[in-house]
């Protein structure tokens, strides 16, 4: 669609009004491509619609390809004692263990249903724990229990290990 091969180009460039005869002929003339406008559009609909649906397809077998691939992970391989073995070699060297889920040993519990097993497994990983005190006077009552209930569940972890604790 090249404007210059319009028949009505001469109008295009200027600011005259069409006359009542041109002004016809242009609604005659644009009914081609208004519908090959709708054609394009109903045509961008189908294949968005086929789009999302591809990306969806795709998303579904990278995910399970994912899975899959995960089973063949070498640390599958490894036996439990071999695995607790690592853990404990996991705990921060500067200091002792705390309750934050983003450090040993509480991270090695996310990780998997086993790895949760084997490291509730292993004393030695729950013989030691630094509490943080808050400060605040007024701290929530449910939060406090947490913090005990939690505190108490460590402790239990470390069987009669001697346990270090710091504050």
């Amino acid at each position: 669609m090249d404007l210059e091969n319009s028949p009505f180009y001469h109008l295009l460039e200027t600011n005259h009004a069409a006359s009542r005869a041109e002004t016809e002929h242009i609604h005659e003339f644009l009914r081609i491509p208004e519908q090959e406008l709708q054609n394009v559009d109903e045509e961008i609909a189908r294949l968005d619609t086929l789009l999302i649906d591809l990306r969806s397809r795709k998303e579904k077998l990278v995910s399970y390809i994912h899975q899959h691939r995960q089973l063949l992970s070498p640390i599958r391989r490894l036996p439990p004692e071999i695995i607790a073995e690592l853990f404990t070699c996991c705990l921060p060297a500067a200091h002792p263990p705390t309750r934050d889920l983003s450090e040993p040993p509480l991270l090695l519990t996310l990780v998997c249903k086993q790895w949760r097993e084997i490291a509730f497994s292993i004393p030695c990983l729950w013989s030691a724990l630094h509490i943080y005190i808050p400060v605040s006077r007024d701290s929530d009552e449910n939060f406090l229990e947490r913090r005990k209930r939690g505190i108490k569940q460590w402790l239990e972890r470390s069987g009669n290990l001697p346990i270090s604790l710091s504050l």
